[in-house]
Parts: C-alpha cells; structure tokens; sequence
C-alpha cells in the first residue's frame, strides 16, 4: 500500500495563492520520506489559474521547483489538478458561485474572503466548461513531462458542489482524458470522489470506468446519522472501511484520503495504530494523509486551519517539521499489513444487490465491518 500526504505549506499557507515555501518543503520532503511517505500531494486551486499571467506563471512556476523538490528528495508526485477542497475547505472561483451571501449556505472561500455561497448550475452554462477546460488545459501544459509527476487528479468536487448533469460530466472527463493523452502523458490519473457516491453510485460508477482509480475524499465530514465513530482509531477504521467497499464496487484501485484527527493533541495513539494495520489486510491500494505538516503560528488562525478546532495539528510533522509522537509507530503499521483471505466475507451480496439500495447497504455493511477482527 502506498503511503502519501497532501502539502499545503506551513509558511505560505493557501489563501494568498503562493507557491510552498522551497526551504520547508525540502526539509519536509527528507523527513517524509525517512518516514515511509512515497509520495507528495500538491493541490493547485483553480483560482489560481485564473491570476493574472505574469502572477500565474510566477504561481506555476512553484510548483514546478516543489515537484523538483520532491524529485530530489526520492519522492514521487501528484497534482489535485483544480483542487476544490483543501482540509475539508471549498476553494471556489467567483463565477462558479451565486454572487450574494446566503447565511444557511457553505462557507467557502473566494475572491480572497471567507464568504457563504450557493453554487449554481455551472456546467449548463458552455461558456463557463469551456473556460474550466482551458483552465486545465493551461495546468497541464505547465506541468507535463516533470520526472517526478505520476499522478493527476481529476474532478475534484465537481461531483458535489451543485450535483452536474451526468452527461456533460462525462463530457468534461473525456476532455480532460484527451488532454492529457495528446500530451503523451503516461501518468495515472484518478477521480477525486466523496464517500457519498457510495450511496449514489451511479454517476461514479459511468465515471469510474473511463480513469485509473479512484481518490475517496469527504472523511472530515462522516456520515451524520452514524453517531460517533469511535475516535481516531474509528477514523482509520473507517476510511478501511470506505476504501474497501469502494474497491469493490468500482473494481478499480482506490486511495482514501484521512487523517482528520489523529495526531491533534491525542495522548494514546494505540487504538488507532492497531487500526492502522487493516488497511493493508483488504488491499486498498493507497492512502493519503490530510496534510503533512502543522503551519506556523502565524497561519494557524487563517483559513483553512481556523475553520475546525483541531485542524491545526493534524500533521504528520509539527511546525518546526519534526514527526509528532507515535507517527513512525502508525506508518510503520500502515505499511506491514498484507491482505488477507477471507477479510472481504463483510460483503455478503453482489454489485447488483447493493445498487437496488446502496444506502441501506452501506450502513449495514459498515456495521459487519466493524464485527470483523
């Protein structure tokens, strides 16, 4: 299983849209790998893209010396091509929201300001996926061909946010996809998906098919008629859980995305260490830790970091870039399960029956999950 991380950079945070600070990220990186971590995850927000050219190329230009960065330091890398949401916060370009404040709508963060917004219906509007596709078109140009990029992510919450039409998404997929095999690019590309398309599956499923694997995200928010899922050690199993019926159900690889609560101040990691090893026993291909390292104190109060108590510390490595107690413990566990028979016996029905009614069955077998040992 491969072990990865998302990097927001403690010293340039998000919100001024700069590229991570080469000098952390270098010492990051070296500490990462002596870890276990393969590879680095960098989210380029499409705001960004839309800077003015001269601030854009300077933008771009960053993250080219990261991913160089990354190279040097033997680890590999992938871009959340159009990141929507960054630890657990939408990132949202102004002319993909409705443009007055709705005090019961999503906070988000756009134009420079934390605001709350309601999306629109933005894939109705040509003119608007165009600009989205030249977007991405102008990313990849940027980016392609970099030794140490290996992976793309595709989509990222354009499944959520104000739920599209599943014909012009599978439109905008396949021109996505083309744009990276006209550049002869050979790199894996996956789809950035929310857990709740396990219990709407079917856009997922027509999406699924045309990419390399799957990215599931959405883990901050669980689902809320569960009730408390058991703490750190609950999270972990949880995402277990989420990766697994997934792989199943798209048959394709799939990485989770985790790490919400684990290292923020918890005094006992063991509980979550123990759950840390049946990731490796149902053969989810990979997971990616929320974010490597904890910001400075300056960027600690600013978004995304001030939206939940907590969020501040859930690093794999503290400001100063140090790895936190119990981190080398957990991936190390991480990375010593092996899949074992019989460990999928929690699904006892086929595709078909889960479809007529996957959300009844993705509580149920959540709870056969948790009966596993």
């Amino acid at each position: 299983m491969t072990v990865s991380a998302m990097y927001i950079c403690p010293v340039n945070g998000l919100i001024d849209f700069r590229p991570p600070d080469p000098g952390r990220l270098h010492q990051a990186a070296g500490t990462a790998r002596d870890l276990g971590v393969e590879k680095l995850w960098f989210p380029v927000i499409e705001e960004t893209l839309m800077m003015p050219r001269r601030d854009m190329v300077r933008y771009l230009d960053g993250i080219i010396r990261s991913l160089d960065i990354a190279d040097e330091a033997g680890l590999t890398a992938g871009v959340f091509a159009m990141a929507r949401n960054v630890l657990g916060l939408d990132f949202i370009p102004p002319h993909l929201a409705k443009s007055f404040p709705d005090p019961d709508a999503a906070m988000v963060f756009t134009a420079g300001k934390l605001r709350n917004l309601r999306p629109f219906p933005w894939w109705k509007d040509l003119a608007i996926v165009q600009k989205r596709l030249s977007l991405f078109r102008e990313l990849i140009s940027a980016l392609h061909g970099h030794p140490a990029l290996a992976d793309w992510v595709l989509l990222d919450g354009m499944l959520d946010w104000d739920r599209p039409n599943p014909d012009a998404m599978d439109v905008i997929l396949k021109s996505q996809l083309a744009e990276l095999k006209e550049r002869g690019q050979a790199d894996r590309n996956h789809l950035s998906l929310n857990w709740s398309e396990l219990i709407r599956p079917n856009m997922a499923l027509s999406l699924a098919r045309q990419a390399d694997g799957v990215i599931v995200r959405g883990l901050d928010r669980p689902p809320a008629d569960w009730g408390d899922i058991g703490g750190p050690g609950g999270e972990i199993r949880l995402g277990a859980y989420v990766g697994a019926l997934c792989q199943w159900l798209f048959e394709c690889p799939v990485i989770v995305e985790t790490g919400w609560r684990l290292f923020t101040g918890l005094e006992d990691p063991e509980p979550a260490i123990e759950a840390a090893a049946r990731w490796g026993r149902f053969n989810v291909d990979g997971l990616i830790w929320t974010t490597l390292i904890d910001p400075e104190p300056p960027r600690a109060g600013l978004p995304p970091w001030m939206i939940r108590k907590g969020l501040e510390k859930a690093g794999l490595l503290d400001p100063g870039g140090d790895p936190k107690a119990g981190v080398e413990e957990f991936l190390a566990e991480l990375a010593s399960g092996k899949p074992s028979p019989g460990t999928m016996d929690f699904i006892d029905l086929d595709r078909n029956e889960y479809l007529d009614d996957p959300a009844m069955h993705f509580k149920r077998l959540w709870d056969h999950f948790r009966d596993y040992r």
